[in-house]
């Protein structure tokens, strides 16, 4: 049996928005913000293209920078491999679902 695209898999349809936003980690002293871009969002996650190391299970919060979206907070899944087409990316899951707005 063959292995379903990615897209295949996705539980939400995602909508292309290379958007700037940016990214807070959360570490153990403090948060650190970050400029990063989504490429992708759904109601449930979106795929973000970041200039720092993520690690999966990391808490982070994404800040829109244009718009009236509010903050959402979210948790690393999985994060390109370096040398990969997907290094400097990383996808998300948020910790509730959101309205998507285009």
């Amino acid at each position: 049996m063959p292995t379903p695209k990615p897209s295949e898999r996705r539980r939400n349809e995602r909508a292309v928005v290379n958007r700037p936003v940016t990214l807070v980690v959360d570490s153990s002293h403090d948060q650190i913000a970050h400029n990063a871009f989504a490429l992708d969002l759904s109601e449930v996650g979106a795929r973000l293209r970041a200039g720092i190391d993520l690690q999966p299970g990391q808490m982070v919060t994404i800040i829109p920078n244009e718009g009236s979206a509010q903050s959402v907070k979210s948790q690393v899944i999985w994060v390109g491999e370096k040398g990969s087409a997907r290094s400097g990316e990383a996808g998300l899951a948020f910790l509730q679902p959101v309205t998507v707005s285009l």
